[in-house]
Order: C-alpha cells, then sequence, then structure tokens
C-alpha cells in the first residue's frame, strides 16, 4: 500500500471547499499511529464533519480551523 503524505488542517480545509459537493474522508493523525476517520463535506459557512458513528457536527471554518491548527490529516478518499 502506497504512504499517503500528510496534509495540515488549511490544507485539507482547501480541499473540502475546492470539492463541494463531495465528501472527503480523512484521516486525523494520532499519537502512536492511531487514525481518527473524518467525513467532511462544505456549507456555505461551514464544514459538516461526521465520524464513523455517523454523527455530524456543523463548525464554523474558523472554529474547524482552532480545534484542529497542528494536526496533521491524510486524505483517504474523495467522492
Amino acid at each position: 500500500m502506497r504512504e499517503r503524505s500528510a496534509v495540515s488542517t488549511y490544507r485539507l480545509v482547501d480541499i473540502v471547499q475546492t470539492n463541494r459537493g463531495l465528501i472527503v474522508e480523512a484521516s486525523l493523525l494520532l499519537n502512536g499511529g492511531l487514525r481518527s476517520t473524518h467525513f467532511l463535506e462544505c456549507g456555505d459557512e461551514c464544514i459538516f464533519d461526521s465520524g464513523c458513528a455517523g454523527e455530524q457536527i456543523a463548525l464554523s471554518l474558523a472554529d474547524f480551523l482552532a480545534i484542529y491548527i497542528d494536526a496533521s490529516w491524510t486524505i483517504d478518499q474523495i467522492c
């Protein structure tokens, strides 16, 4: 399996906004090699963030960036 390059939260937001109308599946890179999968969609003024459990949270772009400011992500797929 090919290793995916990590992207910053700012780059992730750009990818989500560029792919408006599609779902971006991204993995939040955690300590110890763990990952947390997020399914992200772009709204007019927010990002809809759904986890594996299916709970959807709407966050403003500013809040999403603030929460995940120092995070790294991999893009798993865009569909």
